[in-house]
């Protein structure tokens, strides 16, 4: 028996019309139950040490079931593209090297309440210069990055590579008829993509899995990671599917799954953390 004609491109848009409707599964769609809510607590510093991270405050806090800092990955970095880049925690350790990097995270019965809690954890800062443009951070007396680290490519350089475009400097001198010059610039551009970000992750005591729901165009690095950073078998890491808004390399990386995964496991419950 034949199957009935399509109407050309129906298989095409089935996703444009479930998101058109509202019926997309985003992950903060997900629900689960016992399902606690997170929150980050970000660097409002570009630079600085971290002197002192005191939260018994916000693990006193009625309704609090979890309070991690990066004494809960000890001395675990992200793999990146290998050793040599290996060069960020999952929670800063002693220094913060931008505005938002991930300094501490909270469980809580609600996300109010888990926002509540990161009022109360109390950071001792010590604020650094910090270099706010490529030209300020290649400067001989520019703050290091990391400190102590001079790669062969220079002071704050992790890589440089050169392509030959043949005898530049002729060209515009002897060559060619009018020139030119100007500096310009331009502000960071930010890709935008349909859903908030956002994981939900589930840690098995009983059988060692972990499910991680999280919108990635790249599961099976976020699964690499996930695994290093906590010190788990591979193979107990899964990720599941759920709609992804757009990727633009923005949703390659790792970061909050590594952290709604460690406070998975430190309450043996689901966890959702906010943005």
């Amino acid at each position: 028996m034949n199957a009935p004609p399509r109407k050309l491109g129906s298989g095409c848009t089935s996703t444009g019309r479930r998101r058109g409707r509202g019926a997309a599964v985003f992950t903060h769609d997900v629900e689960l139950p016992h399902m606690l809510q997170g929150a980050i607590l970000r660097s409002p510093h570009a630079h600085a040490w971290i002197r002192a991270i005191d939260t018994a405050a916000a693990r006193a806090l009625p309704g609090v079931h979890a309070v991690i800092t990066a004494a809960d990955f000890p001395g675990q970095r992200y793999l990146h593209l290998g050793v040599r880049y290996a060069d960020r925690h999952p929670l800063a350790v002693d220094k913060v090297r931008f505005y938002g990097e991930e300094v501490a995270a909270v469980a809580a019965d609600s996300a109010a309440l888990a926002r509540q809690a990161l009022a109360l954890i109390a950071v001792n800062y010590e604020p650094l210069p910090a270099a706010l443009t490529p030209e300020a951070a290649l400067r001989a007396d520019a703050p290091e990055v990391h400190d102590g680290v001079l790669t062969a490519a220079g002071r704050n350089i992790a890589i440089r590579f050169a392509c030959d475009y043949g005898d530049v400097v002729g060209a515009f001198s002897v060559r060619a008829p009018r020139t030119c010059s100007r500096t310009s610039s331009r502000t960071a551009s930010w890709c935008r993509r349909m859903e908030t970000n956002g994981t939900v992750a589930r840690f098995d005591p009983v059988t060692g899995q972990l499910t991680l729901w999280t919108a990635t165009q790249a599961p099976f690095f976020v699964r690499k990671e996930v695994a290093h950073v906590l010190g788990l078998d591979i193979e107990r890491v899964h990720i599941r599917g759920v709609e992804v808004g757009g990727g633009f390399g923005e949703a390659s990386t790792c970061e909050q799954e590594a952290t709604a995964a460690r406070l998975s496991i430190a309450t043996g419950r689901p966890v959702k953390p906010a943005s």
